[in-house]
């Protein structure tokens, strides 16, 4: 058995990076549930390329109003555009929270925070996108 290495904190520079990465994540997703939330009602949201092209739906199509009913708490209604869309709300939420919160985190994180972070993030994507990404297939 290996000898277990103590913690190192992140230095500074590494600190700043971390941080920088969660802020520019956090801004886009919360940007994302804006757009979602607030502007994709109506006339405002984007056509599918691919149903225009073939005049079938794809996996995503009615993904958008399923994300803007999630945000407006009508869960029924969300389900019912698209069947992909809570896993993937769920993604967005979790990953919001998350970087929100390791942007504000101690001073003091362990070296091995990016790993085990990534790995997390990685896996959760795995969890909520296989579906998805299996559908199109």
């Amino acid at each position: 058995m290996l000898p277990s290495r103590p913690l190192r904190p992140l230095n500074k520079m590494d600190r700043r990076h971390y941080l920088l990465f969660n802020s520019l994540i956090a801004g886009i997703i919360g940007i994302m549930f804006l757009y979602a939330g607030f502007f994709a009602s109506g006339n405002m949201s984007v056509a599918c390329a691919y149903k225009l092209a073939t005049g079938k739906e794809c996996a995503t199509c009615g993904l958008t109003r399923s994300l803007t009913a999630f945000l407006h708490g009508r869960w029924s209604e969300g389900r019912a555009w698209n069947e992909f869309g809570l896993p993937v709300f769920g993604f967005f939420a979790v990953q919001f929270v998350a970087r929100t919160v390791m942007m504000f985190a101690t001073t003091h994180l362990p070296e091995s925070t990016f790993k085990w972070d990534g790995i997390a993030s990685l896996l959760l994507f795995l969890l909520c996108f296989a579906p998805l990404i299996f559908a199109q297939l």
